[in-house]
């Protein structure tokens, strides 16, 4: 029976003073891989400074936040957090955004998310009344036309269109379709989904 030692010496272990790097040696490393860190630092304060970051104008540094914060250093940045930058370079728009704007956004974009895995309630007035909208625009509608474009048109733009020509959508029809069973319920009624 062979019974194998953790503490081996096998090329490229820990334990290899031919691989082994000494205190020294990562130290430096270390050292080298922050004076990077902060000769870029240095540079994207210098460009910031040429050209001073506005709220919503165009950024080229995605996540990158503002460093003509009131903050002294670097390290002083970190320390404070992200509620303490003016503003931040945004990833999804790619213009300077402040930490409140970003933080609205996301929760707008989890609420949407839970909206959107709620089923829709087929019973609800807003579904029903969706159902004879989009029977309606059906029946003006041409021949393949798309429910979905076709509902979603009249939500956004207030028009149903047809080679026809065009149809008005009145305010209260278009919050109808503003709702997630309103919409559905245009869509298939749209499709002929029958009514109970």
């Amino acid at each position: 029976m062979l019974l194998l030692s953790g503490c081996g010496n096998y090329p490229g272990s820990p334990n290899d003073p031919r691989t082994a790097k000494t205190e020294e040696q990562r130290q430096l490393e270390a050292e080298k891989e922050l004076a990077a860190i902060e000769a870029e630092n240095k540079a994207i304060l210098e460009r910031q400074r040429k050209n001073p970051p506005t709220f919503g104008k165009k950024c080229d540094t995605p996540g990158q936040n503002d460093f003509l914060s009131p903050a002294n250093t670097w390290q002083e940045s970190i320390d404070l957090g992200e509620k303490h930058f003016a503003l931040i370079c945004d990833e999804i728009d790619g213009v300077w955004r402040d930490y409140e704007y970003r933080q609205a956004r996301e929760e707008r974009e989890e609420a949407e998310a839970v909206e959107a895995l709620r089923p829709v309630d087929t019973n609800s007035r807003e579904y029903i009344t969706g159902l004879t909208i989009g029977n309606n625009f059906s029946d003006f509608s041409d021949a393949g036309a798309i429910a979905e474009d076709v509902c979603a048109t009249a939500r956004d733009r207030r028009i149903v269109l047809s080679s026809r020509g065009g149809v008005g959508v009145d305010p209260r029809t278009a919050s109808f379709l503003s709702s997630k069973e309103g919409f559905q319920g245009c869509i298939d009624g749209f499709k002929g989904v029958p009514q109970d």
